[in-house]
């Protein structure tokens, strides 16, 4: 790479500079998809309650389905600008690609919104099985079936 010197240590400290500017890069350019993901996500959530309500469908499975399929797309949408976005960061600091590092950094991602959104249903969940007086049975079916949709 153009700028490094040979010691070690010079070339060390040049590796830790790219590997922030890529960081920043990437944290940037993801922040903004994130963002702009939300915001589709939820004018498309409130769109899909006011069509199901309308059908009487407001507190069903299919509105469950419905729920989870918006969900299912914004994360696919953010994994996919996240490993882009890492790809376009290496080919720009004029760093060679580092395919394990990149499906790790992609993954953990995936694992850190899922876990967001299945807390996030999980708090609504209970929200509703207080103020309904039911059991919380179909929270386990809705994780799974959520999980095992953004696969």
């Amino acid at each position: 790479m153009v700028g490094f010197r040979e010691s070690k240590g010079g070339r060390r400290l040049m590796d830790a500079i790219v590997k922030q500017k890529i960081d920043k890069y990437v944290n940037n350019a993801f922040t903004a998809a994130q963002l702009k993901a939300n915001e589709a996500a939820q004018i498309e959530t409130a769109n899909a309650r006011a069509r199901m309500a309308k059908m009487g469908l407001a507190a069903s499975s299919s509105m469950d389905h419905e729920m989870i399929r918006i969900q299912s797309e914004k994360i696919n949408s953010l994994l996919k600008v996240r490993g882009d976005t890492l790809l376009d960061a290496y080919e720009i600091y004029g760093v060679p690609f580092d395919e394990p590092a990149i499906l790790q950094d992609v993954g953990h991602i995936r694992s850190t919104l899922i876990a967001a959104i299945s807390g996030s249903a999980r708090s609504q969940d209970t929200v509703r099985a207080v103020r309904t007086g039911r059991g919380m049975s179909g929270l386990a079916i809705l994780w799974w079936k959520f999980s095992t949709a953004t696969e």
